[in-house]
Parts: C-alpha cells; structure tokens; sequence
C-alpha cells in the first residue's frame, strides 16, 4: 500500500510539473534563443550580450525583473512594459572584472502579465586572466556627423612573450583598424588598437565588435565592443507627417522642427532651429 501511495504521488508531481511547464510556454515563444556562449574574452573587457524577445500576444506583458544564478553575469531588462508587437531586451553583462575562468549562469526572467511565468537563459564563457583591455571598450561618444576621430586602446598579454595579434576582423566598414606594437617587458606583450572613425560614416548608433585574433590556439579569437552615438547633420521632427483628411481645395498646415549640428542658412540667417510650415493644398 505505501509503495502505491509513492507512486501516485510520483505520477502527480509528474503531471503538475508537465502542467506548468506547458502553461508557461506562451512566454519561452517571445523569446528568439535562450542561450549564448560569450566565447574566450579579455579580463577587463567589456562583454554583453542581449536577448530580444518580442510580444506577439494582444494583451500588454509586463516583465517583473530577471535575477541570475550566479555573479559572473549581471542581467538587466531594457523595458519592462509591452505593448503588442513591442520589443524589449534582457541584457546579460559578464563579470570579466571580478571573475576569471569558466563560468556559466542561469538567468531566469519573472513575468507577472497578463500571466505568471519564468523563462531561463543560459550564458557561458571563459574570462581569460593573462589577457587584459584599457580602457574596456573603445568608447567613440557622441560624434557630429563627417567627423573623424580616433580612439585608443591596449591589449596586454602576459606570460607568453611570443604571444602576437595577427588579425583584426569586422563586418562594420564605418571605421578603420590598425594595430601598433607597444612595449615588451619581460614575458608581458602589449598592443595598442587604434580605431579612427571615418568621416562618412552614417547617423545613428554603433554598436559593434571588433574581433582580434592570435596566434594562442587557446585563445585564437576575442571580441572588443565598439560603441557611440554618430548625430546627424539635420534632423526633422517628427519624421513623418499625416495631414490626415483634408478637403478639396482647403490648406492643411503641420509645424516641422528642423535641428542642425551646424549652423543652417535661412534667408540669409544663420539660426541653429527653426520652424518649417509644410502645406499641402489639394484640390478636386
């Protein structure tokens, strides 16, 4: 008798466990992957790494917060209310200051509407100790647009004095790379990454890696964050106009704010903002 007792017991925890799983599926489906793997990275280096998940339902999903498993990694949530069809980001930042090794964790996302559910996301990475990055990113700030500038940063590698940056890879073709030979002390190898911003590069923000590859097999590749905000030379606000309805032979008349990084030239006046009236005047 006790021995079907457990069993029943078993076969019902079971099927509450299969239960809650199920239910909290609409959640998981928000979510475009669950995992990342930051790779081999730089002590000191800033490495993140951001979960976009969307909400595909009618009814608006409020995110609670997102706790981790483990110090390694610090999560974030980017917003926490969504509309329909609005996106929002978990953004899970490794801990390369105060942990070196492999380390893994769990982050589990706490959502309270419109239902109670738990996603988890599992990142995982090695944090190099021999490698380490000054400054932690190569930080290009705020840039008025057809600006050139120029950033600098030293990857240092002890322990190895053969240790050599062969290579330095990206998609982004806004900026240009070079990679100049620092000083050698002992078994301690040093680089300077100068990054130079070209002048057409588009507005808008920059959000990127470079990757440096060695000749270390156990650290061939590690990524460095490039990040910054280039303005525009003009901006209109807003962007679109809707004039909505507007009867034949009647004038429609909408205010458009125009911001300039220069000076711009109006009627022979150098003003820095200024009204424009678009009308739009249609007829039968």
């Amino acid at each position: 008798m006790p021995v079907r007792r457990h069993l029943l017991s078993a076969l019902l925890i079971s099927l509450l466990s299969a239960s809650v799983v199920h239910a909290q599926d609409w959640a998981r489906k928000m979510f475009s992957e669950v995992s990342h793997d930051f790779g081999v990275v730089a002590k000191d280096a800033k490495v993140e790494y951001r979960f976009v998940f969307s909400n595909i339902y009618q009814e608006p999903v409020h995110v609670v917060g997102v706790r981790s498993s483990c110090g390694c990694t610090d999560p974030s949530v980017s917003k926490n209310d969504l509309k329909t069809y609005e996106k929002s980001e978990i953004v899970a930042k490794f801990n390369t200051r105060a942990f070196t090794g492999n380390h893994s964790a769990t982050l589990t996302v706490t959502i309270d509407k419109p239902f109670y559910a738990e996603v988890q996301l599992n990142v995982w990475g090695e944090i190099r100790s021999d490698i380490t990055v000054r400054p932690e990113q190569v930080g290009l700030g705020t840039v008025e647009q057809g600006q050139e500038i120029e950033r600098r940063i030293t990857i240092t590698h002890s322990g190895k004095p053969d240790w050599k940056i062969v290579d330095v890879r990206s998609v982004n073709t806004n900026y240009e790379v070079e990679v100049v030979d620092g000083p050698r002390r002992n078994s301690q190898v040093s680089y300077d990454l100068v990054v130079k911003l070209k002048k057409d590069a588009p507005p808008g923000y920059v959000s990127d890696q470079l990757i440096l590859v060695t000749n270390d097999p156990h650290a061939a590749q590690f990524p460095i964050e490039v990040e910054g905000l280039v303005n525009a030379e003009l901006t209109a606000t807003p962007q679109a106009l809707s004039f909505g309805a507007v009867e034949a032979g009647h004038k429609a008349i909408r205010p458009v704010i125009v911001r300039g990084s220069q000076a711009v030239q109006s009627d022979g006046r150098q003003v820095r903002r200024r009204f424009v009236r678009v009308q739009d005047s249609r007829s039968g």
